[in-house]
């Protein structure tokens, strides 16, 4: 039981850092004014998410957010 809980501390671990690498890169091609590689940096995380083994009815509130922002840089 101890061995998969570490085991999943570990997996949920390397999905956040993941996750957050990649919205770290957008937020900061979007400071500097790189529209382009923001967009495709949140485009980047929302197919992480899509496809990763979560449930996505369990990560509605990031896939929110990254639609949102794709939507707003689209724009």
């Amino acid at each position: 039981a101890k061995l998969d809980q570490l085991k999943y501390r570990v997996q949920r671990f390397s999905h956040e850092t993941q996750l957050n690498g990649y919205l770290e890169a957008a937020r900061k091609a979007e400071f500097k004014g790189q529209k382009k590689k923001a967009l495709d940096q949140y485009q980047e995380a929302l197919y992480f998410l899509r496809s990763d083994e979560i449930d996505d009815s369990l990560q509605l509130e990031n896939i929110g957010e990254i639609e949102a922002k794709i939507s707003d840089l689209s724009d």
